[in-house]
C-alpha cells in the first residue's frame, strides 16, 4: 500500500454542474461562498451546498485566486 501524500493548505472541491444548479462538495466550501456573497442553500437530497449556475463563475474565480488554502477543483457535469 502506497502512503498518501497530504499537502498542508490544499483542499479538493468537487463541483457538479446541472441544468440550473451547481452542487459543491468538499471541506471548506462555505468560505468561498461567503466571500463571494453567493446565494446558497443546503440540498436535502445531496447533503451539500447548492448554488445557482449563473454564480458559478464567481466561486471558481475565488477558488482560482485563493492563496491559503489552495484549492483543486474537480468539475463534473451531471444530469439532474
Amino acid at each position: 500500500m502506497t502512503p498518501q501524500l497530504t499537502l498542508p493548505f490544499v483542499r479538493v472541491v468537487r463541483v457538479e454542474v446541472g441544468r440550473h444548479s451547481v452542487w459543491l462538495y468538499g471541506p471548506g466550501v462555505a468560505r468561498p461562498l461567503a466571500a463571494t456573497d453567493t446565494p446558497r442553500m443546503r440540498c436535502p437530497f445531496q447533503r451539500t451546498w447548492t448554488v445557482p449556475l449563473d454564480r458559478l463563475s464567481d466561486v471558481l474565480a475565488y477558488l482560482d485566486h485563493a492563496r491559503r488554502p489552495t484549492y483543486f477543483v474537480d468539475l463534473v457535469e451531471v444530469d439532474r
